[in-house]
C-alpha cells in the first residue's frame, strides 16, 4: 500500500500530465476522512474529491492499493487497446475502514461495558477521466470487502460472522469486466449502517458482469 504523501502516490503519464492522490481532509484523530485527486497537463489543473462511504460510524482511507494510468476509452474493434489518442485516465484504488460500534443495554451490572463493534475493511475501483479540462468519475465499484466483529464480555448474544467478498477486474476497450472470485457473506447478526453485498451498489456486478465506462458528476462522490 502506498501512503498519500509517498512518492508512489503520483504519476505521469505518456501524455504529459500528472496525476496525484493526496488528503483533502482529516477527521477529528487525524486520519483520512476525503482524498483529493489532482490533474496537470501543461497550464490546465483539475481534482476531484472522493470519500469514504458516509453514515453514523466513523470511516476513513488507509492508502492507495495501486495508481495505473492508462488509455480506457475503446475504439471499438475490441482489441482493448483504448482509442488511441494519447489521452490517459488514472485507474485508482483505494483502501478505506470504517468501523461501527453499537452499544446495548443488559441485564447484568450496569457498570460492565456493552458493546458490539464491526470493523469493514475495503478496496475501492476508481476509473477518473480528464475531459474539457475537468475530472469526471467514469466507474467505481468495490474489489475486495473484508468484515471482523467483536462484542464485550457482558453480550449475551451471537456476533456476524466474519465475511469476504472480492472480484477480479480487467479494463477493456471503453468498459471494465468485473468477477466475482469470493463471496462469504453473513446471514444474520449484522450491525446496522455496515455496508450489504446483497444490496449495495458498491457491489452491483453481482456474480460477474461487464460494466461500460460512464461519465459522472464531478462533485464529490462516495
Amino acid at each position: 500500500m502506498i501512503g498519500f504523501d509517498e512518492a508512489g502516490a503520483a504519476r505521469t503519464g505518456a501524455d504529459g500530465a500528472t496525476w496525484s492522490v493526496a488528503v483533502a481532509a482529516r477527521d477529528d484523530v487525524g486520519d483520512p476522512a476525503a482524498v483529493r485527486v489532482a490533474w496537470q497537463r501543461g497550464g490546465a489543473r483539475a481534482a476531484l474529491t472522493l470519500v469514504p462511504p458516509d453514515g453514523a460510524h466513523r470511516a476513513w482511507f488507509d492508502g492507495v492499493a495501486s495508481l495505473e494510468l492508462r488509455d480506457v476509452d475503446g475504439d471499438g474493434d475490441g482489441d482493448g487497446d483504448g482509442d488511441g489518442d494519447g489521452t490517459d485516465a488514472a485507474v485508482l484504488v483505494l483502501r478505506w475502514s470504517r468501523h461501527s460500534v453499537v452499544s446495548l443495554v443488559t441485564d447484568g451490572d450496569d457498570d460492565e461495558p456493552a458493546w458490539i463493534a464491526t470493523l469493514e475493511q475495503a478496496e475501492q475501483l476508481y476509473v477518473v477521466r480528464a475531459t474539457g479540462g475537468a475530472l469526471e468519475l467514469a466507474f467505481t465499484h468495490l474489489i475486495a470487502y473484508t468484515t471482523s466483529t467483536d462484542a464485550a464480555e457482558a453480550v449475551d448474544r451471537p456476533t456476524a460472522d466474519v465475511e469476504r467478498v472480492r472480484y477480479a477486474y480487467e479494463i477493456t476497450a471503453g468498459a471494465v469486466r468485473l468477477t466475482r472470485i469470493e463471496h462469504e457473506v453473513a446471514a444474520a447478526h449484522r450491525l446496522p449502517g455496515v455496508l450489504d453485498p446483497a444490496r449495495d451498489p458498491r457491489f452491483a456486478a453481482g456474480a460477474g458482469s461487464e460494466v461500460a465506462l460512464a461519465r459522472a458528476s464531478r462533485s464529490q462522490v462516495s
